[in-house]
């Protein structure tokens, strides 16, 4: 349980930070920036997703001991979707569109995927070491 806790502190402070951020990259709403489609990309788009493979990554190396993928699921995904949803409660970036709101859901989906797949693969590569033929070597503790 203490995992569960420590997991989520780190997520709420990396979400904290991700608000923040993207609460920088902004445009202003009658800026030329703000019509650009592609500055969007890069400036709200790829920024949220890889806060949230962050996010996704920090929850799952503390739950990394755990074997099943379900507990580490549970770990990663409330924080990044509550985030998701606080960020679309306090306009940060606007989101005026049932289209934009949906992006920012599979976003923060992919993110955690992305970073719960992550966590798990570095979790299996510390773990055992690959030999050349494919075998795996577990170290004795």
């Amino acid at each position: 349980m203490r995992s569960l806790w420590s997991a989520w502190l780190a997520t709420v402070i990396i979400a904290v930070l991700a608000l923040l951020a993207m609460k920088a990259l902004t445009p202003e709403a009658g800026s030329a920036a703000a019509d650009d489609e592609y500055a969007e990309i890069y400036r709200i788009h790829l920024p949220w997703l890889l806060f949230c493979v962050l996010m996704a990554f920090s929850a799952g190396a503390y739950q990394r001991d755990r074997t099943a993928f379900r507990w580490r699921l549970l770990a990663a995904a409330p924080v990044p979707l509550i985030a998701a949803v606080t960020g679309v409660v306090i306009d940060v970036p606007p989101a005026h569109t049932a289209l934009a709101l949906l992006l920012r859901l599979i976003e923060t989906l992919l993110g955690i995927a992305l970073g719960l797949i992550l966590s798990d693969f570095l979790s299996e590569r510390l773990e055992g070491r690959t030999a050349s033929d494919g075998a795996v070597w577990r170290e004795t503790q």
